[in-house]
């Protein structure tokens, strides 16, 4: 039987398990490969691939209802290659799962070079599986790299370890665009900063420029936003917002009032 890969985003190798949402044929060929590890790539440009390391898919979930059409896959044992593997000409990987013989698999692997360390120290970073509990433990690490501060205005909550009337974690990339539930995608705003954000009147510079869409700011805002008008971010560049998600919302969502 040929054996699997499976499209994974880049920054979702940093460490930890991954849950994967696959519709009915993806995950049929999932349940058809059994437990043996898989390949995992990322899709670059004009159908190309680049392979990124392994995974074990453990279960598949259902969305409840019996005729679902989608499915959660998990994936644990995440090892990550020493070195990034591109496809060949002649193999394209641009769907969310791939077949690939069992020679090309083995070659792939040791082209890879696959290290034999963990990556428990990177978990704590990595966040995908959707709930209740994971959604709140995001919030509480984004709440904590933050100091408990909105990121436009600078103003402090502290000990805003649950949900609060004031601060709102927002996501940058829409989940509903592809947005991962990951700390990096996220960041804490007053509830007025919020609004404008989901609403698309509201984005981030390179330079961490706050740029606002044309007469839509209410000028009590304004006047909490600090001089410089900077997203605040934590001191540590690693622990902030991910550049390409906040690229993401300036591409796809900024300028879209209601999105």
């Amino acid at each position: 039987m040929p054996r699997l890969a499976l499209a994974v985003g880049d920054s979702m190798l940093l460490g930890g398990d991954i849950v994967l949402r696959l519709d009915r044929i993806h995950s049929a060929n999932v349940a058809r490969h059994g437990g043996r590890d898989v390949l995992l790539y990322r899709v670059e440009a004009f159908g190309a691939a680049t392979f990124l390391g392994l995974g074990c898919p453990k279960s598949l979930t259902f969305d409840g209802e019996r005729d679902s059409d989608h499915a959660a896959c998990e994936l644990r044992d995440i090892r990550r290659f020493a070195e990034a593997v591109p496809t060949g000409p002649d193999e394209p990987c641009d769907a969310a799962t791939a077949e690939i013989s069992d020679a090309r698999f083995a070659e792939i692997v040791a082209a890879g070079t696959v290290p034999d360390i963990g990556f428990a120290e990177a978990a704590e970073d990595f966040i995908l599986e959707p709930g209740p509990d994971v959604r709140a433990e995001i919030y509480r690490q984004v709440l904590e790299r933050w100091d408990y501060r909105c990121a436009v205005t600078g103003e402090r909550f502290p000990g805003a370890t649950a949900a609060h009337h004031e601060l709102e974690v927002v996501a940058i990339q829409p989940r509903d665009l592809g947005g991962p539930l990951h700390v990096r995608n996220y960041l804490p705003m007053v509830a007025a900063a919020a609004r404008l954000w989901k609403r698309g009147l509201m984005s981030v510079t390179d330079d961490l420029q706050l740029v606002f869409a044309i007469d839509s700011v209410p000028p009590e805002l304004l006047r909490r936003i600090p001089s410089g008008f900077r997203l605040i971010t934590p001191e540590r560049a690693d622990l902030g917002p991910d550049p390409a998600h906040l690229r993401f919302y300036r591409q796809h969502v900024f300028g879209r009032a209601g999105a």
